[in-house]
């Protein structure tokens, strides 16, 4: 029934996502959620070890769309410094966002994964759309704004109810 709530797959960070793992998944375009996932909130630039992996997987030849609730002038950017299509604001959890990037990006959803940091907007948009959900630990909760700390216990919660779930799941 809360199925459009948890991640197909978690990771606590971005960083351990390699491409030889993309590759079994069937995953070649990512849209990336950029506050929290690709840099800290209050930062304006991305973390250079983050930085240096989304090179790599560019040359890897992984498709990137920035898909942010941010502001455009906060996230335009970030876009062009990696030379990535951007979509700001993308409305989240709504997946009328995703669609749009998948279809600037001219992919097929079986092929796609949204990465982010937050279940009730990233989480739920990709599944809403039908792509793969890709949940990482957020970098620097504590830095991030009101709304979203108020959000964290409750993904706390349903992250815990589907792990419970899970687990049954595979005791039976």
């Amino acid at each position: 029934m809360l199925n459009f709530l948890f991640p197909d797959y978690r990771f606590d960070s971005i960083m351990q996502i390699h491409r030889k793992w993309l590759k079994e998944q069937d995953i070649y375009s990512i849209l990336l959620d950029v506050d929290c996932t690709l840099k800290y909130y209050s930062s304006t630039t991305v973390l250079p070890e983050i930085a240096e992996w989304l090179e790599r997987k560019q040359k890897q030849g992984f498709q990137f769309c920035l898909l942010s609730n941010g502001r455009r002038q906060r996230i335009q950017p970030l876009a062009e410094m990696f030379n990535l299509p951007f979509l700001a604001p993308a409305y989240k959890p709504l997946p009328s966002g995703c669609r749009r990037a998948m279809r600037m990006l001219y992919v097929d959803p079986r092929y796609t994964a949204l990465i982010g940091d937050q279940v009730f907007t990233d989480v739920v948009a990709a599944n809403l759309a039908g792509i793969r959900s890709i949940l990482v630990n957020p970098l620097r909760p504590q830095e991030e704004p009101l709304f979203a700390r108020v959000k964290r216990p409750f993904e706390r919660f349903v992250l815990n109810l589907h792990e419970k779930k899970t687990s049954d799941a595979s005791t039976q």
